[in-house]
C-alpha cells in the first residue's frame, strides 16, 4: 500500500495541536515535526528522481527528509512548490 504523506501530515498535525492543548508540549513537538517531515516527503513524492508508483523509490523512503533534500533539484521543487521555498529559505 502507497503512503499517503499529506494525510498523514494532516494527522499528525492535528494530533500535535490537541496534545499542545492539553499542555503536553514536548509530545505536541515531535508531532509537529512528524508533520512537517510527513508534508515535505509528500511534495518530494510528485519529483521524478523519488518516485516509485504513489510513494518514494527505495531506500529513500526510509531516509529522513533532512538526507533526502539535498537530493532535491532546486529548480523542479521552486516552480512545483513556490511557497514551500519561500517557507525554507526562512528558516535558520
Amino acid at each position: 500500500m502507497a503512503e499517503d504523506y499529506a494525510a498523514a501530515a494532516t494527522r499528525h498535525f492535528r494530533d500535535g495541536v490537541l496534545l499542545e492543548e492539553g499542555r503536553r508540549v514536548a509530545n505536541a513537538d515531535q508531532l509537529f515535526g512528524l508533520a512537517a517531515e510527513c508534508a515535505i516527503k509528500s511534495a518530494l513524492v510528485g519529483l521524478p528522481r523519488f518516485r516509485a508508483g504513489d510513494t518514494l523509490a527505495p531506500p529513500d523512503h526510509k531516509k529522513h527528509v533532512n538526507q533526502l533534500w539535498d537530493c532535491v533539484p532546486l529548480q523542479g521543487i521552486q516552480k512545483r512548490y513556490p511557497r514551500l521555498v519561500v517557507l525554507l529559505r526562512g528558516l535558520p
